[in-house]
């Protein structure tokens, strides 16, 4: 499980890291996780920003944990530490993904085009985050005890939650790009919808709802570049290139998931998916888990927000 440095000291991951590489890794993971809480507490503390937000923490505190490692490329304890942190954090950026697109789809009124109910989605894919967790949580575990028998076995288990895990989110950034191109054909995917009294007003960027989607399927792109090399580094085993290769972790795992979950730093969703949707019809309150609280059919009104435009051009006080 382990190499050995010059001086004989075990090296458990196969190299010294770099203390740099760490520092960097914390600074960038810990200024996103300040932005997110900071983007929280500023618009209205919806609970299902909240798995971004921890995610994001761990993470950073995964690589403080790292720290450790560049004085004790020996101990144990920090080896499970920063991994298990480093392993599982990611799991909440993917849990982000499956709450919001079903949301996305409840209050755009598009539900119709996904291939189940909102609610369902979203339980689907969170229960298998859920699970592909705690087999990693438990195989991670495993892989650091002393026995060979039970690293192994360990590596093994981890390896099925990775799997898992890459294979059910391969099938929802499909499900979530199938559902942008039914409602690419309907009256919907436009960014000049139409108030309660038929005036056609133009949405500025970022209260476009389209973004949404957009941010969606481009952190999906950065998660499943994580999602392959992880599973090409557990089938290697121990002692395989990518697991004793730093650069090889920076950049195909932590690089990819940072530029992927940047994106909801400008993109919250929750300044867009307010819960009165007044351009798209009637809409339904949604718990964080994407079940129906109450049925509740809200009115469309006549208010224009400031800096639209109404269809005569005119720019509205």
């Amino acid at each position: 499980m382990s190499t050995v440095a010059a001086d004989g000291t075990r090296l458990i991951t196969g190299y010294v890291p770099k203390l740099g590489l760490t520092y960097a890794g914390i600074v960038c993971y810990g200024i996103l996780a300040v932005a997110f809480w900071a983007r929280f507490f500023a618009h209205g503390r919806q609970k299902y920003m909240l798995t971004l937000c921890i995610g994001t923490t761990t993470m950073a505190m995964g690589f403080g944990v790292r720290i450790k490692m560049t004085s004790q490329p020996d101990s144990l304890g920090v080896y499970v530490g920063t991994t298990l942190l480093t392993l599982l954090s990611p799991c909440a950026f993917l849990a982000n993904d499956y709450i919001i697109l079903p949301r996305l789809a409840r209050w755009l009124d598009a539900e119709e085009q996904l291939f189940m109910p909102a609610s369902r989605v979203v339980k689907t894919f969170v229960w298998s985050d859920v699970v592909t967790f705690l087999l990693q949580a438990a195989g991670g575990g495993m892989s650091a005890m002393q026995s060979e028998g039970s690293q192994k076995a360990g590596l093994y288990i981890a390896l099925v939650g990775l799997v898992i895990q890459c294979v059910s989110f391969m099938l929802f950034i499909s499900l979530a790009s199938i559902w942008g191109y039914r409602v690419r054909r309907t009256s919907k995917w436009t960014s000049k919808p139409t108030n309660s009294q038929g005036f056609t007003v133009t949405l500025r960027r970022m209260e476009d709802w389209r973004i949404i989607l957009y941010a969606v399927l481009w952190t999906g792109l950065g998660i499943m570049i994580r999602c392959i090399f992880r599973v090409i580094e557990y089938a290697e085993g121990f002692d395989g290139n990518l697991r004793t290769t730093e650069w090889a972790f920076y950049v195909l795992d932590a690089l990819p998931l940072f530029l992927a979950i940047s994106v909801w730093a400008f993109v919250w969703p929750p300044t867009i998916l307010k819960e009165h949707n007044e351009y798209f019809g009637a809409n339904t309150r949604i718990d964080s888990m994407g079940s129906e609280n109450a049925t509740a059919q809200y009115p469309l009104t006549s208010r224009v927000s400031p800096g639209w435009t109404n269809y005569d051009g005119k720019q509205q006080a």
